[in-house]
């Protein structure tokens, strides 16, 4: 009997889980309750018939092994009878529920008149469980893309062909148009760096900045934040890019051009970890970046035109011997993006100081920091004016300067006025920049 009530528990812990469960169990209980009183009853007629003779005890233990066997046997039964309900409950009553015990193991062992019971079981599911990939590039292109900033590329395009233009317009030497040398092959390897540049710019300042927990408190959380780009996911979409990159850059003409994506590449990779933390230096690494896009194409641009050959020994003089425009363009995106930079910079200075970035207006204040970018901005617009203005006045590249320039002065004053407390204001200097620089850069063809 207690290797019967040993079995049960078993049985009820196995199939414990479930209502199903549960009403087999009560039913278990019912039987077991009416064989134990069966037993008390036969224990009370053994006690009386103790006294009487020989033949009557014997009569009385055969009928006793009877009755145990008949115990046995009706306890069988009646579990087969409960087991065989339970199936049927089971597929009536929960025909979703599907388990199937993979390995029950019982091991009955006697000692010291008790029974022990060793179950070994484990329960799986027939319906196996999804396992969730695990994320890779290709399956978050998407996001990885999203985080390049391709809104970007537009800019990136446009600096590409107004350094190239400049480059030819300027150029005396070799029989390349402006048309012809832009459908190049090697120029459009370097339209194809300069866009994988400034994808792992964007890329590279998003992975450190989640690593530093700088994203974190940000309104609108990036993909490595909420997790939907694992942290080595981004790792290997860098090195991917930086490799591609590199690897166009051995077909970019010219040795300058050269020298140009790659000291790009240095200061994209050691900008967010390194550089930026520095004050000054953060603005003056992201104004060079932008700067750099129509150096590199117009110095592509002028070895086309001169003949330069990756081993040629003159090549390093192109860079003293780039046309004026094309300095003056240069110099033109570096002073605008710089202040551009440092607006950017005051209305983000409670979460640099959070984050302990030492930024410009962090470090002396939100009123000096947009003293700095009036300056910057001034300069700006006097190298945008003296071209139109030099070798004769060229009425309609004035006006675009005049307008742009104009534009840009009136917004970043009254960044000054409110000494860079009013963020509406300073982000409307921001985005009105697109607008502005594209009548500058008009300015210039």
């Amino acid at each position: 009997m207690r290797v019967y009530k040993t079995a049960t528990a078993a049985l009820m812990l196995l199939l414990n889980g479930g209502g199903v469960a549960d009403a087999f169990s009560a039913k278990l209980a019912k039987r077991y309750a009416a064989i134990h009183r069966t037993k008390s009853l036969t224990k009370s007629e053994n006690r009386f018939g103790s006294g009487a003779t020989t033949s009557e005890g014997r009569d009385s233990k055969d009928h006793q092994s009877s009755s145990t066997e008949l115990e046995a046997s009706t306890s069988e039964s009646e579990v087969a009878e409960a087991d065989s309900q339970h199936q049927e409950d089971t597929k009536e009553e929960a025909p979703t529920v599907k388990a199937s015990i993979d390995a029950t193991h019982v091991f009955v062992a006697s000692t010291s008149g008790a029974t022990r019971v060793v179950a070994d079981t484990s329960v799986t599911s027939t319906s196996p469980t999804a396992t969730k990939p695990t994320p890779t590039v290709l399956s978050c292109w998407k996001d990885l893309l999203g985080m390049t900033r391709p809104s970007n590329f537009m800019g990136v395009v446009i600096f590409h062909l107004l350094g190239t233009y400049l480059a030819t317009a300027a150029s005396n030497t070799g029989d390349l148009s402006f048309v012809s040398t832009l459908l190049k092959p090697s120029m459009c390897v370097v339209l194809v760096v300069l866009l994988l540049t400034s994808s792992t710019s964007m890329l590279v300042n998003d992975y450190y900045d989640a690593r530093l927990g700088v994203d974190a408190t940000k309104a609108h959380a990036k993909p490595l934040v909420t997790g939907q780009v694992p942290m080595a996911v981004a790792k290997q979409a860098l090195n991917y890019l930086y490799a591609v990159t590199l690897l166009g850059a051995v077909i970019v003409p010219g040795i300058p051009a050269r020298m140009s994506v790659v000291v790009g590449l240095m200061l994209t990779f050691w900008y967010t970890k390194h550089l930026k933390p520095i004050t000054w230096l953060k603005n003056v690494v992201c104004a060079c970046l932008i700067a750099f896009a129509p150096l590199t194409s117009g110095s592509a641009a002028i070895a086309l035109q001169r003949g330069a050959t990756v081993i040629s020994p003159n090549a390093i003089m192109q860079v003293a011997t780039l046309p004026a425009s094309l300095i003056r363009c240069v110099s033109m995106l570096f002073f605008g993006f710089l202040g551009r930079e440092i607006m950017m910079d005051i209305n983000d200075t409670e979460d640099d100081r959070l984050h302990r970035v030492r930024t410009v207006p962090v470090k002396y204040g939100r009123r000096f920091a947009s003293g700095v970018a009036l300056a910057s901005t001034s300069i700006m617009s006097v190298l945008v004016l003296i071209g139109p203005i030099l070798g004769g006045i060229n009425w309609r590249r004035l006006i675009f300067a005049v307008l742009g320039a104009g534009a840009m002065m009136k917004r970043v004053v009254d960044v000054v006025r409110t000494e860079g407390h009013d963020k509406d204001i300073v982000n409307k200097a921001i985005e009105e920049g697109h607008l502005t620089m594209m009548l500058l850069l008009a300015s210039f063809i």
